[in-house]
């Protein structure tokens, strides 16, 4: 799963980026000025010709270009300038990746960008497309069971039905492996890893060839983390933090769970409900679920939006495993949970339960959030 940042970063540090030196120096502007540079997502766009990004360090960053300024556009997933094009400042649209380079004072004035390299937005949603579908057709996700270090292979289980056979996992030298950083649910933020980092327990993705037997599987990539999925009612909502305060059965106190942009945000309607407990076979109680996947199941379900979370709904949601649970981040949060549990009990022909407990057979509830 090739990251954008990574993608800037191979460019930073191979031979064909031009250096600063080479485009401008401090004396050409007067006064004091340090070397910056800027990577992130172009948000705005100036009368002025000068640019507003979100700073993948945080913030929103400004950045102005002149005549001396270079602008070189690259096609999504490019590492080095080899086929890079000159185009026109003029020709950044808002949506845009970007690394700008250049001299800032210091002061509030925005940055004197001499060299910007630019990633359209419509190639890069090009670019994610054909990873996901990489990762859909020659991907592996499941939980860790066991890890033998000394042969470097890692027992995994496949998510979405408790009866499938367990898949040994051959890691190789080669493997690339990379961890979900516990304050973050971006990829992008994922540092690289090792497999001593990888726990009994971590949900786990990985890229690369299935044996012709299926129990083996070589990877290319490994992305792992500690994750748990809880069910609870809202009891608060922040508009401004894009907080919610969540009420779970067994913790005293509300969880205080942080809905950032980057989470993903969906909603069981009453017709899904009921086709999603047929495709996977458990109205029978304690039978495992055999159907869809778990990203298949969760893309079908009805897009939410932040304002869509009312006090008093019953949701799941997915978050970093963390010794604090009282403060967590969401990877994912579905709604209309109380719907799936209604529908479930009245195709089982048993009468409406409490609404805090969730009563969902074991394996439907990861299913549905499309655990890694």
């Amino acid at each position: 799963m090739r990251t954008v940042i990574s993608i800037f970063t191979s460019i930073i540090a191979g031979a064909a980026f031009f250096t600063l030196s080479t485009r401008a120096t401090p004396g050409c502007f007067g006064g004091q000025f340090a070397q910056t540079r800027l990577i992130g997502e172009v948000v705005g766009i100036n009368t002025d010709m000068s640019f507003d990004i979100r700073a993948d360090s945080g913030g929103v960053a400004h950045f102005r270009v002149d005549e001396r300024t270079r602008v070189l556009r690259v096609p999504a997933g490019e590492t080095s300038l080899a086929r890079a094009e000159q185009v026109s400042p003029n020709e950044i649209a808002v949506g845009d990746r970007l690394l700008a380079s250049g001299w800032s004072s210091g002061s509030s004035a925005p940055m004197i960008a001499t060299q910007i390299v630019v990633m359209s937005h419509n190639d890069i949603q090009k670019m994610r497309q054909r990873e996901v579908e990489e990762w859909r057709t020659r991907g592996i996700a499941g939980v860790v069971t066991a890890i033998n270090p000394r042969t470097r292979e890692i027992v995994l289980l496949p998510r979405g039905r408790q009866d499938a056979a367990p898949v040994v996992i051959a890691a190789s030298e080669a493997t690339r492996f990379r961890r979900y950083a516990v304050d973050s649910v971006k990829f992008s933020d994922a540092k690289t890893s090792s497999l001593a980092e990888i726990k009994r327990g971590d949900h786990l993705r990985a890229l690369g060839e299935r044996s012709p037997d299926g129990a083996r599987f070589k990877p290319e990539e490994i992305v792992s983390g500690s994750f748990l999925t809880v069910v609870g009612v809202v009891s608060g909502i922040s508009s401004s933090t894009g907080e919610i305060k969540v009420n779970v059965q067994g913790i005293p106190q509300p969880i205080a769970l942080r809905v950032s942009m980057d989470a993903t945000l969906r909603r069981i309607t009453p017709k899904l409900a009921a086709s999603l407990i047929r495709e996977n076979g458990v109205v029978q109680a304690g039978k495992s679920p055999a159907g869809s996947s778990g990203n298949e199941v969760l893309e079908r379900l009805a897009p939410m939006v932040f304002s869509d979370l009312k006090q008093g709904a019953v949701l799941a949601f997915t978050s970093a495993a963390t010794r604090d649970l009282s403060h967590l981040t969401a990877v994912t949060v579905v709604g209309g949970i109380d719907v799936l549990i209604a529908e479930l009990q009245k195709q089982a022909g048993r009468p409406s339960g409490p609404a805090l407990s969730s009563g969902l057979p074991s394996g439907l509830l990861d299913t549905i959030m499309g655990q890694l």
